[in-house]
């Protein structure tokens, strides 16, 4: 199991979404074990390698949150993905706008906003876009402390939308291919166009 668990264990270290993730596959191969369509001794190793990388990426994520309290004094603070995430699929928006103007979260000031993508709505240097890079550090602190009771929000107010956009997001992933390689330079398209090869 040596380099390959070494792998997952380092994309669990990496970010807190393979650790869902490995979290998640490691669920469904215990329930195809339970319901007798994996063989146990099969999966074995699976589940192992999935669970040590479910530990490894849950200790990491204690162990930089601890150094980073002792240096600064305050415990890190987590990006609001699940408040992006779920803005950009629609029914985070449709919640805030429905609860207008009543609603107790810092996300509401921004359901004014078109909806955009989840890149766009934490980093984007266009103001008329990005919400979370122009939040004074108040309104940041906010977002992120109320990430997952937004999202439990959101579940109970539109429970069949919130849950359908991931698996629709999945399906437009697996069909979407990046061709950014082909996306040249303006500089080198231009020198291409006058047949200058750089």
């Amino acid at each position: 199991m040596g380099l390959p668990f070494g792998v997952i264990a380092l994309a669990a270290v990496s970010h807190l979404t393979h650790v869902a993730n490995f979290a998640a596959l490691t669920a469904i191969i215990l329930l195809l074990v339970g319901l007798r369509t994996l063989p146990c001794r099969e999966a074995r190793a699976a589940v192992l390698a999935g669970a040590g990388a479910v530990t490894v990426g849950l200790l990491s994520n204690m162990l930089t949150s601890a150094v980073v309290t002792a240096v600064s004094g305050k415990p890190p603070q987590l990006v609001p993905l699940l408040t992006a995430r779920f803005i950009a699929d629609g029914p985070g928006n449709n919640h805030l706008r429905a609860t207008c103007p009543g609603s107790a979260f810092a996300a509401f000031r921004y359901a004014d906003r078109p909806r955009i993508d989840i890149a766009n709505w934490l980093w984007s240097t266009d103001s008329a876009r990005g919400v979370y890079h122009f939040a004074d550090p108040a309104t940041r602190v906010s977002l992120s402390a109320e990430d997952k009771r937004f999202a439990l929000a959101v579940l109970a107010h539109d429970p069949v939308g919130q849950t359908a956009a991931p698996l629709r997001n999945t399906a437009l992933q697996a069909l979407w291919i990046d061709s950014g390689w082909l996306n040249y330079a303006p500089a080198f398209t231009e020198q291409l166009a006058r047949g200058a090869w750089p």
